[in-house]
């Protein structure tokens, strides 16, 4: 039995949105916030965006809402999370255990931006002009703007099962 891989180029990047936004809140709250200003009802999903760096996993907190009548699919991902981490450096005679505290990126050709909305947007049922122009207005205390896809590099990081 033959298994078919999906190569990265294949990934519908046509079918789907970003908005970069930048923000200072947390995750949480700024998913409150969207709620509250747009309306929408994210919800945490109880599964992270997990990614492998290295020789470490990294879990990227999602919230996930449904658009014009459940037809539409609305993730809200951060794009950067700390992680703590412990190094064994050799000093001599005695190893010293070192935590600090690194900075991973989910899309690092956008290494700027805070959090993404990820938009499944196949029928272009959401004004992106409109949905940016609501975000930057409300008293968020966030920014947004739109990202071209010809602009992602790491489209793989966006893959949601």
């Amino acid at each position: 039995m033959k298994k078919k891989t999906t190569l990265l180029d294949e990934v519908g990047m046509d079918d789907l949105s970003i908005i970069g936004v930048y923000s200072s809140y947390e995750n949480y709250r700024l998913a409150f916030l969207l709620n509250l200003y747009l309306g929408w009802q994210f919800e945490r999903l109880p599964l992270d965006l997990d990614i492998k760096y290295k020789d470490t996993f990294v879990q990227f907190p999602m919230y996930k809402s449904k658009y014009h009548n459940g037809e539409v699919d609305v993730f809200l991902i951060a794009n950067r999370v700390t992680k703590q981490e412990d190094k064994r450096i050799s000093t001599g005679l005695f190893d010293k255990q070192v935590e600090r505290s690194r900075v991973y990126k989910l899309l690092p050709e956008l290494k700027h931006l805070d959090y993404l909305i990820k938009i499944e947007n196949e029928q272009n049922i959401i004004s992106l002009d409109e949905l940016v122009k609501k975000i930057n207005q409300a008293d968020l205390d966030a920014s947004a703007l739109i990202i071209p896809n010809k602009q992602i590099k790491s489209k793989g990081h966006l893959i949601i099962d």
